[in-house]
């Protein structure tokens, strides 16, 4: 048994990063890596793989047992002996590079399954290259049992004129603690669409990254994530428009309910010597409770001229009046509160991929 977060510098909320992200709790979590990982196996069951182009970890390490390699390849990196510092000085469990060849049009999805048990800590990394002209799907799942903590770093490499969609369900286990980081490079005429909806899990952190990095590269991020009880949940987001006639677009949404704290902090780069850029980012956070709480901070940061750039945030809670009028009509307060809510964020999970 040992405390390795005990022995790492975390971040704290001094650091502007982490201003509104508590990790004090993690340096009580105890890990024993001898312990079985015997409630893997119906984690991956309730997942429903259809069995076919899907890489599957557990504890961070994959499970050749439950993973099928077809229409790419796959190669095992070196892992690295030393990391930066904070939560990037855990060494990887695993590190790979997946590889989808030229003109390669794949009809099924590609699943990537990451199952993490009681007292363990996984921290895999995965380099994922779409070479030029091709079409790939990927879903990613997050789960698990127990109170552990899950940490991820995936790179996916879009080529020219190769198009990505990304589905993220990230389901930890209400004990958990989950953090992800998820880089996408765009090459001239690449284009990414990227779906995430995070709930359930007592701390999470996404870091997500954009290039655009070739001309007439597009990005599309869409994302709904939960809290409850007293969760946090933290998004972060930077798209850095490189090239001239980018575009990129973020519709993210947050529901908090309890005690609950939400975090958002999107940024846009736009360097000099660009021009034709099109970027929008909106964030829209509906509060359930008045001990919920929710911090966002849309920013742009733009050094050329050319550009068409929004930004926006709103917080708010249910309408009273609305439901009123739904109590009025024989409609209970609890259901008309979940027929608000699923109003609010239908237009987010009718784009789920």
């Amino acid at each position: 048994m040992s405390t390795p977060f005990s022995e790492i510098k975390l971040p704290t909320r001094r650091d502007e990063a982490w201003k509104y992200t508590d990790l004090s709790a993690l340096s009580t979590l105890t890990i024993d890596e001898t312990r079985p990982a015997s409630s893997a196996k119906q984690c991956i069951a309730n997942c429903k793989l259809p069995n076919e182009s899907q890489l599957v970890f557990i504890n961070g390490k994959l499970s050749s047992a439950h993973s099928v390699i077809q229409g790419f390849s796959l190669d095992t990196v070196e892992l690295a002996e030393k990391q930066a510092t904070g939560l990037d000085a855990l060494l990887l469990t695993e590190q790979l590079h997946l590889s989808i060849l030229p003109e390669t049009k794949m009809d099924a999805p590609i699943h990537l399954v990451f199952v993490t048990t009681d007292q363990q800590v996984s921290n895999p990394k995965l380099t994922i290259a779409l070479a030029p002209h091709t079409t790939a799907c990927f879903i990613e799942h997050y789960m698990g049992e127990g109170k552990y903590f899950s940490q991820s770093h995936l790179h996916f490499q879009v080529g020219e004129q190769a198009k990505l969609t990304l589905t993220r369900n990230i389901f930890e286990n209400k004990l958990a603690f989950h953090r992800d980081r998820l880089t996408i490079s765009l090459e001239k005429n690449a284009n990414s669409t990227a779906f995430f909806e995070t709930k359930g899990t007592s701390l999470s952190r996404s870091e997500i990254t954009v290039d655009c990095l070739g001309t007439g590269a597009n990005s599309e991020l869409i994302g709904l994530f939960r809290a409850s009880e007293q969760q946090q949940a933290d998004i972060q987001t930077t798209t850095h428009h490189r090239a001239s006639n980018t575009t990129s677009n973020q519709r993210i949404k947050s529901v908090i309910d309890d005690k609950a704290r939400g975090i958002f902090n999107g940024s846009i780069h736009v360097p000099e010597n660009v021009g034709v850029i099109q970027a929008d980012m909106s964030n829209k956070n509906l509060l359930l409770s008045n001990s919920a709480e929710m911090n966002t901070k849309p920013q742009l940061e733009i050094y050329a001229d050319d550009v068409k750039c929004s930004h926006g945030a709103t917080i708010g809670q249910l309408d009273e009046s609305a439901l009123f009028f739904l109590q009025s009509r024989g409609i209970t307060r609890d259901n008309a509160r979940n027929m608000l809510q699923q109003a609010f964020i239908n237009d987010i999970l009718r784009e789920k991929p």
